[in-house]
């Protein structure tokens, strides 16, 4: 019996998102259609199905209206899933225009990706150094030990999203940098 469902990992929107869209094109033309994204954008989700030429497109967007998704539909535009309330995922014809074909669409879909994640990585960052300054009050006496250990505890926890959310933010700046 064949696999009728089929999970991939991505290699970071932020850092692959092309390479990603294409490897998705060409699973496409051998019957694997992609279904959803993972909630957190991990994982894609693909179906068996009848293989086909199709391209893909992603779009960051917080909280769109139907205006927005009617604009790519008349492109020739897709919405096939959407996660984490502002990743969009479309899907179009072989053939079908670039959601993005010039310079300053680019930069406004890759500025507005880059304030999403710094709208966690930021705060992450001013909290990982808050715990780091109560463990050294900690190590220096100031503090008590025990204060010093649940900082630790929680410097780990903080640090995983810290790298979550910096890292896509540092990928957005350095593309937005490369267009100037």
């Amino acid at each position: 019996m064949k696999k009728r469902t089929k999970y991939i990992m991505n290699n970071g929107l932020a850092f692959s998102e092309n390479s990603d869209m294409e490897k998705l094109g060409a699973l496409a033309k051998e019957g694997w259609i992609f279904e959803r994204i993972s909630s957190f954008g991990f994982t894609y989700k693909l179906k068996r199905g009848k293989p086909q030429q199709v391209q893909y497109s992603i779009d960051y967007q917080k909280n769109p209206d139907e205006e927005y998704f009617s604009y790519f539909e008349e492109a020739g535009w897709t919405h096939i899933d959407s996660s984490v309330d502002y990743i969009h995922i479309f899907q179009g014809a072989e053939d079908a225009i670039p959601l993005y074909s010039d310079k300053e669409t680019m930069k406004q879909k890759y500025s507005s990706a880059k304030k999403m994640s710094g709208l966690l990585a930021f705060p992450a960052l001013l909290v990982l150094l808050a715990l780091f300054f109560i463990r050294f009050l900690s190590v220096n006496g100031t503090l008590p030990a025990i204060a010093g250990d649940i900082s630790v505890g929680l410097m780990m926890i903080v640090f995983i999203v810290l790298v979550f959310s910096g890292m896509p933010y540092a990928a957005y700046l350095w593309r937005l940098f490369k267009m100037k």
